[in-house]
């Protein structure tokens, strides 16, 4: 049973941890962007 769960939290971790990633990265990428447009 702890095999199985622990396998359901990765399959709902994972794809919350890349969303999490992506917003971060897309976050720095228009700070960045900004600051070197201005």
């Amino acid at each position: 049973g702890l095999a199985f769960n622990d396998l359901i939290n990765f399959k709902i971790i994972s794809p919350i941890l890349g969303l999490v990633c992506l917003i971060i990265i897309s976050l720095i990428f228009k700070k960045h962007y900004l600051t070197d447009k201005n």
